[in-house]
């Protein structure tokens, strides 16, 4: 068959399907603008969303965005099932953090409604606006790409041609895509705000399941998985799909998911790219349970998107696929950019095994993905503008009416800014890549803020301000470096080694400083000077190891001392991260110190609000001195139901289970050794359980999100609105701290 009639045109059964199905959503987007009558409803749909339309809706708007697919098939087409091996180190972190509450439960102490306003009240005003300003600055940027890759997806998929003509005028494709995309997620944000965003990505996320399920079965029927495992076992020496510990990758290596951990710890609740939905839930129970059902649905979903690169991978590397390798090469050589060939690798594969019919169900479920992460990101970036940036400045409030249109012409400023960044943006590194420094320019700093502010008396507002500059400075160069170096110099952005070896020597003498600095404060004068000193003397033998043995170094996984490293764009995070925790701690510590009454904003011990605690124990024994409950340590309040607690309880064994079989996996593996052979049976196994797992939880959710939206369209056709309740801080919502409790001047 030539390569040329391999895929032309989308057969019309396709083409119907994909404007079927999107003409279907844009109605139903439409349809729901008679529900907005406050800002409360277009910012968060009137907090009328239960926890199975957050789960699914959510989950569609992240872990299924067109860009976080193709991003995902970037990662799996070269590490294969390696990469969910190391995703087992973070279980019993984040079992830690849902059992303990970790950030989330002072910050709901607090009362606050956004992230913003306890900025406010932790710090000052000014840093709030000054806080929200990098988050959107970062936010955006972090966007600017997702139309790009989205309209170079359906360019080769679809074959478009990349030049067409309109009247006579020569047209090009690809910003024609681009506007295209852009402008109907645009409408379904502008139209009804949160509750379209809410119905449509549920709609949206149902029939992709479908889609999907479908999908799966009928490569399980052609490419028997047996077979693809078998073919994962046939790759380059040192290069292993199946063997987490010889993947032979630099990209895609354990320091990569090592971040990944320490930034889900570090950086709990700070990404906002999809905030609308931390204040969508009916109560806060309803929130927690649907980030309980959201690993549910988190874990099927990542096997089942992770088969298409694997047959992906078998048909490019088995012999018996020689014919089909060819065609999909000459397909791929049409495109010019290697990080879009790279991209494209996966769905042009699909491309030859799809039937018609499908072929276009799986461009409109990429369609869907694109909507659903776009409308998602524009309706948060835009509200975040106007509710942490313009409405904290001015001193009138807006109308209701008033407040609406500013919000929906903000949204609009973040479309246009996004097709024009797409136009002009060069991509030059892999998408996890570009989100990891672009998401940077507001993690990279914030989180030491947000833990400091919950967690210390201490943490001041002057090292808040150093804090989120050093990641603004850090994330930020390593940007404009990674996207100039190669004009510049010729190579991909490096640092020597020597540097990174004396920076990270000071930044842990500085770290030492401030451990004793602390014990002082916690325990006694001596123990902190204990505590210096013992850390000086472990930071003298590990140079002096390296100095007199020349060992390699684990971050740059090349010998030591003439060579350099290549700063991607996980490399800029963590040491962003890291050194912006160290200056948050030491400039808090320095000089004349001042207390924060951390009770009287967490509302605790004379503070406390009995009026929250009537029917909650586990929070009334916070106060109280009530004996240990084992309830209360594993999170569980009297808001939950015997069907609760199932799942509850559920989810915590299968992470402890998981969790075990990671750990005694590894134990045979640093005593004995495993086989490649004995990794793939291993993956094998564990891959029939999950997309079985997916199948069932898929058919679960589903049901229990049409309830949920039955009970969201009858709670927004009744309730009766407040105007009040528009993000505001008026004086009387704000916690009673006194002026000099609000923000330490400096």
């Amino acid at each position: 068959m030539e390569v040329e009639s391999i895929f032309m045109n989308l057969h019309w059964i396709d083409w119907t399907i994909i404007f079927g199905s999107t003409a279907f959503f844009v109605v139903v987007a439409y349809r729901t603008k008679r529900y907005v009558k406050s800002t409360a409803d277009f910012l968060s749909a009137n907090r009328c969303a239960g926890r199975y339309l957050l789960t699914v809706s959510e989950g569609m708007a992240g872990q299924l965005g067109l860009i976080t697919i193709l991003a995902q098939w970037q990662l799996y087409s070269k590490v294969g099932l390696t990469s969910q091996w190391w995703v087992n180190l973070q279980i019993p972190i984040v079992l830690m953090m849902t059992l303990t509450g970790w950030v989330i439960y002072r910050y709901r102490e607090t009362r606050v409604m956004t992230l913003a306003q306890f900025f406010e009240v932790r710090y000052s005003r000014r840093f709030r606006i000054f806080a929200g300003c990098v988050c959107w600055i970062s936010g955006i940027i972090n966007f600017g790409i997702f139309p790009a890759v989205a309209a170079n997806f359906f360019i080769y998929y679809c074959n478009l041609p990349e030049h067409y003509s309109f009247l006579g005028i020569g047209c090009s494709t690809y910003y024609t895509m681009i506007i295209a995309l852009t402008g109907i997620s645009l409408y379904f944000t502008f139209i009804g705000g949160q509750i379209a965003v809410l119905v449509t990505d549920f709609l949206q996320s149902t029939f992709s399941n479908i889609v999907l399920m479908a999908i799966v079965l009928i490569l399980l029927i052609k490419f028997p998985l047996s077979d693809v495992f078998e073919s994962l076992l046939n790759s380059e020496a040192g290069k292993s799909m199946v063997n987490p510990l010889k993947t032979g990758q630099s990209d895609f290596a354990p320091f990569y998911f090592i971040v990944i951990m320490l930034n889900s710890v570090v950086n709990r609740l700070a990404w906002q790219g999809s905030q609308a939905y931390n204040s969508s839930a009916k109560s806060p129970h309803e929130a927690k349970m649907a980030g309980v059902l959201g690993q549910f649905r988190g874990l099927g979903f990542t096997y089942a998107l992770m088969l298409m690169p694997l047959v992906a991978y078998m048909i490019m590397h088995n012999p018996d696929y020689a014919s089909q390798t060819h065609q999909v090469a000459e397909l791929l050589g049409r495109i010019g950019n290697i990080q879009v060939r790279d991209q494209m690798s996966v769905p042009m594969t699909m491309t030859l095994y799809l039937p018609v019919g499908f072929i276009g169900a799986f461009a409109a479920v990429m369609l869907a993905a694109h909507i659903s992460s776009n409308d998602t990101y524009l309706h948060s970036w835009g509200s975040i503008f106007v509710q942490d940036i313009i409405i904290p400045l001015r001193k009138k409030p807006f109308s209701n009416k008033q407040h609406i249109w500013a919000l929906r012409l903000s949204i609009l400023f973040v479309a246009v800014f996004i097709c024009v960044f797409s136009c002009v943006f060069r991509q030059t590194t892999h998408i996890l890549y570009f989100m990891a420094i672009t998401g940077a320019i507001w993690m990279g700093g914030i989180g030491a803020v947000i833990l400091g502010g919950l967690y210390t008396s201490w943490g001041k507002t002057a090292a808040a301000y150093a804090s989120l500059l050093c990641g603004v400075v850090m994330a930020g160069g390593g940007l404009v470096c990674e996207q100039f170096w190669m004009s510049w110099y010729g190579t991909n952005f490096t640092l020597p080694i020597q540097y990174i070896y004396v920076y990270c020597a000071i930044l842990s003498i500085i770290v030492a400083f401030v451990a004793g600095r602390i014990a002082t404060i916690r325990f006694s004068r001596f123990f902190g000077r204990i505590v210096l000193f013992l850390s000086i003397l472990a930071i003298g033998a590990v140079v002096a190891l390296i100095e007199t043995r020349q060992s390699v170094w684990a971050l740059s996984n090349v010998p030591w001392p003439d060579c350099n490293l290549i700063m991607n764009g996980q490399r800029v995070f963590f040491f962003a991260m890291v050194t912006s925790i160290t200056l948050y701690s030491l400039i808090s510590l320095s000089g004349r110190r001042r207390d924060f009454n951390l009770d009287k904003m967490l509302h605790r011990g004379q503070y406390r609000i009995a009026s929250e605690h009537i029917n909650d124990k586990a929070g009334a024994s916070i106060h109280t001195g009530m004996k240990f409950s084992l309830k209360k340590a594993f999170g569980i309040t009297e808001d939950f139901t015997l069907g609760d607690k199932v799942i509850y309880g559920y989810t915590i064994l299968q992470s402890v289970v998981f969790f075990a079989l990671f750990g005694a996996v590894t134990i045979i593996v640093l005593f004995w050794g495993l086989s490649d052979r004995a990794w793939a049976d291993f993956f094998y196994y564990i891959y029939w359980f999950t997309i079985s797992f997916f199948f069932i939880v898929s058919v679960w959710l589903l049901i229990g999100g049409v309830f949920d939206l039955k009970s969201l369209i009858k709670d927004l056709r009744f309730k009766v609105r407040d105007l009040a309740d528009d993000g505001r801080v008026s004086n009387d919502s704000k916690q009673t701290l006194p002026k000099d409790d609000v923000g330490v001047k400096q």
